[in-house]
């Protein structure tokens, strides 16, 4: 046998380093990772950054809201008086998938039914000169509520889901692409004289109004198919409407939200940026329906659009969009809503209410 002794020696390593970047590209050049799969995080061409943080809404007795509802379709809130204060304060509410209405009753810590059978519903809150409520359009009627649940019907017939507050007056869509408004913070009275309330009329929209928004001074109303801008003057008797040139098929009622550069939507073409009187179809590389299911939801957060739309198969998808027009996928946002201040309101699985918050904050 033949013993051989082994001899330890050491060698020198060289290390090397090498500069990577993200890339959607499919056919990247050298010097790129190419994305495979992406969930909780946003991977663009500056690298990987977390998503939005969670926080949980809090009632007046610092418990979290809950949703006691079944089918919910969004959850929303606005700044309306409290009748125990001299003050405003956020004001919660619900819709379901059925047409009901739902607000928060602080004294049984839950939601509770206001009104049903609305069918697709539009809630705008109204700040008078000594009181503040909330319009409902929807199931043909416009209704007028308060916080603590009395509410009582102004208009009975041919309302359609659209309103909106401009310039001290309450505008309802109705049927027929006619555009109702009401006498200066006096939302009550529909009167059509010229120091009261009065109609305009847009033949040739796109069919009916399927919403009403603000944007750059401007109410843009918006029909099936069709978009419409029109300005006032100091009395709505005085106003001019101009037709957007939009060729881009019907559009989803419920994916219409306004941010501070432009008003985003998503049509049975895709999603559309309208820029002042210029729509422009965003290419995102996303598979999207081309008809609306009619629980789509939507909401600004950071000035940038959220939307929520529902597959074939029944399953949900939340995007955000960058401000390069390019998308993003998010964790499905249940019930997404809006709220004022840039919330974007959501429940989680154990139905509790959250909304999106900074990084370190959620």
């Amino acid at each position: 046998m033949r013993y051989v002794k082994r001899k330890s020696f050491s060698v020198r390593t060289r290390t090397r380093y090498a500069r990577f970047r993200f890339s959607k590209d499919l056919n990247p050049k050298k010097g790129y990772l190419l994305m495979a799969s992406i969930n909780k995080c946003d991977c663009g061409e500056d690298g990987l950054q977390t998503l939005p943080e969670w926080a949980p809404v809090y009632n007046s007795k610092g418990v979290q809201y809950r949703c006691n509802i079944v089918n919910l379709l969004e959850v929303s809130a606005c700044k309306l008086s409290d009748e125990y204060s001299s003050g405003y304060d956020d004001w919660y509410y619900m819709c379901s998938k059925s047409g009901n209405f739902y607000t928060y009753m602080e004294s049984a810590g839950a939601f509770y039914t206001v009104i049903g059978g609305m069918g697709r519903m539009a809630v705008q809150p109204l700040v008078g000169k000594t009181v503040t409520s909330y319009a409902l359009c929807g199931q043909g009627q416009l209704i007028l509520g308060y916080r603590e649940g009395d509410c009582s019907i102004k208009i009975s017939k041919d309302v359609v889901p659209a309103c909106v507050l401009f310039r001290h007056r309450l505008f309802v869509g109705m049927k027929n692409a006619v555009l109702k408004y009401s006498a200066p913070e006096d939302f009550y009275n529909f009167t059509e004289s010229v120091s009261e309330g009065g109609s305009i009329h847009l033949p040739s929209s796109g069919g009916e109004i399927i919403a009403i928004k603000v944007y750059d001074d401007a109410l843009y109303v918006f029909c099936q198919s069709g978009i419409t801008r029109i300005e006032i003057g100091g009395d709505p008797c005085e106003f001019r409407t101009e037709k957007i040139d939009y060729t881009g098929g019907d559009i989803f009622p419920r994916t219409i939200c306004v941010c501070d550069h432009a008003i985003y939507f998503m049509s049975q073409n895709g999603v559309y940026r309208l820029k002042g009187k210029k729509p422009e179809r965003l290419e995102l590389g996303v598979i999207l329906p081309n008809k609306a299911s009619g629980v789509e939801g939507c909401a600004v957060w950071k000035g940038l659009p959220i939307f929520r739309y529902q597959e074939k198969d029944g399953t949900y998808k939340t995007i955000a969009l960058r401000a390069d027009g390019s998308a993003y996928f998010l964790m499905d946002l249940d019930g997404l809503g809006c709220g004022e201040n840039g919330k974007v309101l959501f429940i989680d699985s154990q139905k509790k209410l959250y909304q999106l918050a900074e990084s370190g904050q959620g």
